[in-house]
């Protein structure tokens, strides 16, 4: 596999970037939502102030931001933004956590083996966990259609422009970047 991979939609390049970039810094919602199994979570969100802090909304819930995606996303505030957090990132209990969660109906579940994939209900759509066995089977015994906590690593999340679909944690790439990397891997062309 090369040390570097090009994400392409409709013949234009979304992100050139090594493996674990594109997984863990999406440039935009396309790469976000192509790279991985199962795919990202990305939900649309608003940033509202409230107590002096931003939160996430989901749905009519608030979820507040860490100090890390407040100072990166306060040009979000009070607008439409797509919310993404990749599903090991999503961390379930039967009890809220101590530093913020929200709840959502546990629907249903996936058994991969070593790990659940858990899917819950919040608001008008589906949340998607990956959750190592041992930590799911106890909360699945407990049966399905009830009510479950989750938050989120939130130095793990995604904030995207509506508009753009841009990643708001990420540096743009620029033109500059690509001109970097067509002088240093130009194509090669046949011989005649």
């Amino acid at each position: 596999m090369g040390d570097r991979i090009c994400v392409m939609k409709l013949g234009h390049i979304m992100q050139v970037d090594t493996p674990d970039n594109l997984y863990h810094q999406p440039k935009n919602m396309f790469v976000a939502g192509f790279i991985g199994a199962p795919e990202m979570n990305i939900r649309p969100s608003q940033l509202v102030e409230h107590g002096g802090r931003l939160h996430l909304t989901l749905g009519d819930q608030r979820l507040p931001l860490n100090d890390r995606l407040q100072s990166k996303v306060e040009t979000h505030k009070n607008q439409q933004v797509f919310f993404g957090v990749r599903p090991e990132f999503v961390s379930l209990s039967d009890e809220p956590f101590a530093e913020g969660s929200c709840a959502g109906e546990m629907v249903r579940v996936e058994n991969m083996g070593h790990e659940f994939f858990v899917y819950l209900r919040v608001a008008d759509y589906e949340l998607t966990a990956r959750v190592p066995s041992d930590d799911a089977k106890p909360m699945i015994a407990k049966g399905l259609n009830r009510k479950v906590y989750f938050t989120f690593d939130l130095n793990k999340c995604h904030i995207f422009d509506a508009k753009t679909e841009q990643n708001s944690l990420c540096e743009p790439w620029s033109i500059t970047m690509k001109n970097v990397l067509i002088k240093r891997h130009p194509l090669r062309h046949p011989g005649p």
